[in-house]
């Protein structure tokens, strides 16, 4: 509701003037389109899609192809360390069904899922003692997919994870210099490519935007022991999203956050990880969940990210520390492939298939279960009351405190004065203070029509007349 009325507006410049747009109208004062660390745009996977088929198929396209290419870059990554092609496919498959996935595509949020398919690849290059040129090439590009897909946290975590690899090497290897050499190399490639991005970032929105909502890192990090949660619960929203555990349990933002199924099941297969205890892999692998562990449980004083971000400004930048299982996806994957190899060897092969087909099926229906109840049903009421309203009043200006609406709004060629976004132009009068209207701002700026649900009762100020509506929304007009 919030990203795609921009890409709608860059394709549509784009196809009238065969430029790119240098700022975007609907965000206050203009936001700039290579700055914004949001815009998923010039991720060409996305860009391409939306450029040849439009907003709606091109977003269906891009989809199906992240799902795809997610199993492709996970079956390398099984292939470069285990020789049985059963868990070369059993990896592929679980990983492209995993609930993080899915949860990104239900929640709308399109950096996430683009990030996803390029997590193994991260593992796939960086684990090796030597980096060839080509390896850090390509560790660089890793991070270059996640900022030009707009998903700053997803360059967060990829760097955390790339230290710690190189960190292990760097510990365990004569080569000091060697290791410090590819470690900074990947980086500084990607700082350099990044600057296209990184220089009107700098100068044209730090200056005059600031994040909208909260900042704080703290909220929402759980336990180090609820950790293994996200991969086995199936219930998302009616889990994570439950009042009664919201209150007792820490769990304060919302289920998508949280969410990373993949089934209990093939977790059985740890029963022989002390097989691979010898393995280099499974030390590398073992570090990378104690980081996962320790940055989920970021609010705790025995995590060392408790630490940092209270001394630091990274306490200003990054929150929803929960955002971490999405990466360790990867990670937990990879480790239950390998322990699966050795039951392989024990001769348990049809164990391995019934498990395989077993949690095939179960992340499958709980992914349907997820895309069929979360998208909202009664988006046609949306469109039609809009549309009416569209047909009496041109090209006028509104605040809008209605859900799933602001799409709607944008296409009607209407002004959105507190357009909803990740970023908001500083000094600006918020119509809303933490999650609840703002009277004296309605008051004084007197918009001349509200747009509200209808099932919420929302406070609007004397003077305000119902002009129409339906179950689902209701349009106020100045009198």
């Amino acid at each position: 509701d919030s990203n795609l009325p921009v890409y709608e507006y860059m394709v549509s410049h784009i196809e009238k003037s065969h430029a790119i747009p240098l700022s975007i109208p609907q965000i206050n004062n203009n936001m700039s389109v290579l700055g914004d660390p949001l815009n998923s745009f010039f991720n060409p996977l996305f860009g391409l899609s939306i450029l040849a088929f439009g907003i709606n198929i091109g977003l269906r396209v891009t989809i199906l192809l992240c799902c795809f290419v997610s199993g492709i870059t996970m079956y390398f990554l099984l292939k470069k360390f285990s020789k049985e092609k059963i868990i070369w496919l059993f990896g592929s498959f679980l990983y492209m069904s995993g609930g993080a996935f899915f949860a990104s595509v239900a929640s709308g949020h399109i950096e996430k899922f683009l990030v996803y398919p390029i997590i193994p690849l991260l593992l796939f290059w960086g684990i090796n003692k030597k980096l060839l040129v080509r390896q850090m090439l390509g560790l660089g590009f890793v991070v270059i997919w996640t900022i030009y897909s707009g998903d700053l946290y997803a360059t967060w975590f990829c760097i955390l994870m790339y230290t710690v690899i190189r960190g292990y090497f760097f510990f365990t290897q004569k080569q000091k210099k060697q290791q410090l050499i590819f470690f900074i190399l990947p980086l500084c490639i990607a700082i350099v490519l990044a600057l296209p991005k990184i220089v009107p970032f700098v100068q044209q929105v730090l200056p005059f935007m600031e994040k909208s909502g909260e900042v704080n890192a703290f909220k929402g990090s759980l336990p180090w022991y609820y950790f293994p949660v996200p991969f086995i619960e199936p219930f998302g929203v009616w889990f994570w999203d439950r009042p009664f555990f919201q209150r007792h349990l820490g769990f304060y933002y919302n289920w998508y956050e949280y969410f990373a199924f993949i089934t209990p099941i093939p977790f059985i297969f740890l029963i022989k990880v002390k097989k691979i205890f010898s393995k280099e892999i499974f030390k590398a692998i073992m570090l990378l969940l104690t980081l996962g562990t320790l940055y989920f449980s970021l609010s705790f004083w025995y995590s060392p990210f408790f630490w940092v971000f209270h001394f630091s400004v990274l306490q200003d930048f990054f929150r929803v520390p929960q955002r971490i299982v999405m990466p360790m996806t990867t990670v937990v994957v990879l480790l239950l492939s390998l322990c699966t190899e050795e039951w392989l060897r024990m001769g348990k092969r049809r164990l391995v298939i019934l498990v395989f087909v077993v949690s095939l099926f179960w992340t499958l229906a709980v992914d349907w279960q997820i895309l069929s109840t979360t998208f909202p049903k009664n988006d046609s009421l949306r469109r039609n009351m809009i549309a009416q309203f569209a047909q009496k009043y041109k090209k006028v200006t509104v605040v809008n405190f209605a859900t799933q609406v602001q799409y709607f709004l944008i296409q009607k060629n209407m002004r959105v004065d507190n357009y909803y976004y990740g970023w908001y132009a500083k000094n600006s009068i918020l119509y809303t203070k933490n999650g609840k209207i703002n009277l004296s701002a309605l008051v004084a700026k007197k918009p001349e029509f509200i747009v509200t649900n209808t099932y919420k009762k929302m406070p609007i100020p004397i003077g305000y007349t119902k002009l129409m509506g339906n179950t689902e929304i209701v349009i106020w007009r100045r009198i």
